[in-house]
């Protein structure tokens, strides 16, 4: 608790030591191998976005918002876009085709491949870590677990990181249990996000840590 004879940080000040306590943190549950991999995915998943608003048809785009990101199964999206399951599954082909041919180089510079056989899985790997960072979540547990899925981290690793059983973070995720006041301090700040952006959803600047 800061009293009030002591000054506030500034909000420069303050992102500087979240990000020191992240790196701390994280660094004690990750590897430097098992961290690179993990960031391919996440950094991936920008350029995975920006192909699929700039490269690919209305239709495209549409298909793997509903597919990838929405999570729907290929029968509902044909319903949901009015149109035959198998013009769907022909028109999702093409759109994750054209994510592969725009990504090609990037993922076998990225994964230092000589071969794209490993394309495909990458791919998927990169609009499933994209969903999580276009999910607009509603609760605690939501956000959380958007937080987690949107940086590719592994449930064992962040609980890990944070020295909290499994089954403490999956009740927390699923809305069963609620967090402490510690708990959410460190989770905050292990995303370097604020406090009341994890309890509310409100996104200020301001240091609430």
């Amino acid at each position: 608790m800061i009293s009030p004879e002591e000054p506030r940080p500034t909000c420069d000040e303050a992102a500087i030591a979240r990000l020191s306590y992240l790196n701390w943190e994280r660094s004690r549950a990750e590897g430097l191998s098992e961290y690179v991999y993990r960031r391919r995915a996440v950094d991936l998943s920008f350029l995975t976005a920006e192909v699929v608003k700039s490269e690919l048809t209305d239709n495209e785009r549409n298909v793997i918002e509903l597919v990838y990101y929405r999570r729907k199964k290929l029968s509902d999206a044909a319903k949901d876009m009015d149109r035959d399951k198998s013009t769907v599954k022909r028109t999702l082909q093409r759109a994750e085709e054209k994510i592969q041919h725009h990504l090609k180089y990037a993922i076998s510079y990225q994964y230092n491949l000589k071969t794209v056989s490993f394309l495909p899985v990458a791919v998927r790997e990169a609009l499933a870590v994209a969903a999580w960072r276009l999910y607009s979540p509603e609760t605690f547990g939501e956000r959380l677990r958007k937080l987690r899925l949107s940086e590719n981290i592994g449930m064992e690793t962040l609980a890990d990181a944070l020295a909290l059983p499994e089954s403490r973070l999956e009740a927390l995720e699923s809305g069963q249990e609620s967090p402490t006041a510690p708990e959410t301090v460190a989770l905050a700040a292990f995303f370097g996000r604020t406090t009341d952006y994890l309890l509310t959803g409100e996104r200020g600047g301001s240091y609430d840590v």
